[in-house]
């Protein structure tokens, strides 16, 4: 077995052993390689700085690390982490941790996170094992609006980057400015207005109904966002809500839609 740098692996040798290493999850998950590629450039993975494992040439398990500032820090975030069934209990993880960590720190990486699944037991534990700690715990949510309202809803192809209000809790990785900026045309700027004044909005994929950032003070004035949004795209998902944000998760639970997966953000300092 070795563990080598992704460098020089295509993205079709990853994403079939990713597909692989998913198929029996908890979520059921298979993608296509256009739609790894857009995920993965969005979250910033350096396939420098990502490992796999190999057995006889063949790619059996992998790591992939995404590279950009967070909190203040030059940071490495775990965008995936998995290997096939039948190579499991090998300690895979721990051994591509043993190169990744070396290398992240020779590049002045300073910290490194990741998100995993709270049922996730065994993976809970190998990131453990590696020094990772929880630091918080998110809620994805997912499913059809309850109710749809025909107030109007403003669309604009042009997000307002340098005027967008301050979250009550950082968004994730995945979700924060830097990786909508990435691939800024996939998304569009969505609000509502009383009296002229933006009162709720969100950064949301039109295509998928995909919500990457949302903004509103109450849980009425989300409430309307969401049933103004709901004439255009009636089911709707939004990933990685802080779960000390209670005006953000009653909003979503009163909008009728399942909060369906609970992960924990870990951290490491490195």
């Amino acid at each position: 077995m070795q563990i080598l740098s992704l460098e020089h692996t295509s993205p079709s040798t990853i994403a079939r052993c990713f597909n692989d290493a998913f198929a029996d999850y908890y979520v059921k998950f298979n993608a296509n390689e256009t739609y790894f590629i857009n995920r993965w450039k969005a979250a910033r993975v350096s396939y420098a700085l990502s490992y796999g494992a190999f057995e006889e040439e063949r790619l059996v398990g992998f790591m992939l690390m995404g590279i950009d500032q967070w909190e203040g820090l030059p940071t490495a975030y775990n965008a995936g982490t998995g290997v096939i069934p039948e190579e499991r209990g090998r300690r895979l993880v721990e051994k591509m941790y043993s190169r990744a960590l070396p290398a992240l720190q020779a590049q002045g990486i300073q910290q490194s996170t990741l998100e995993v699944i709270t049922i996730n037991e065994k993976a809970i534990k190998a990131y453990k094992n590696v020094g990772y700690e929880i630091a918080r715990e998110l809620h994805c949510f997912s499913g059809e609006i309850k109710q749809t309202s025909t107030d109007r809803l403003y669309k604009s192809k042009h997000i307002p980057f340098d005027t967008l209000p301050t979250p009550r809790f950082p968004y994730s990785w995945e979700n924060n400015l830097q990786g909508i900026k990435i691939a800024p045309h996939h998304y569009e700027y969505w609000y509502i207005k009383d009296d002229n004044q933006i009162i709720a909005s969100a950064i949301i994929n039109p295509g998928n109904g995909y919500i990457a950032q949302y903004f509103f003070t109450d849980p009425d004035q989300g409430l309307q966002l969401l049933a103004a949004i709901g004439q255009h795209c009636p089911v709707l998902k939004i990933n990685n809500i802080d779960s000390r944000d209670d005006i953000t998760l009653s909003t979503f639970t009163l909008a009728g839609l399942n909060d369906f997966i609970q992960q924990y953000e870990m951290k490491l300092l490195l």
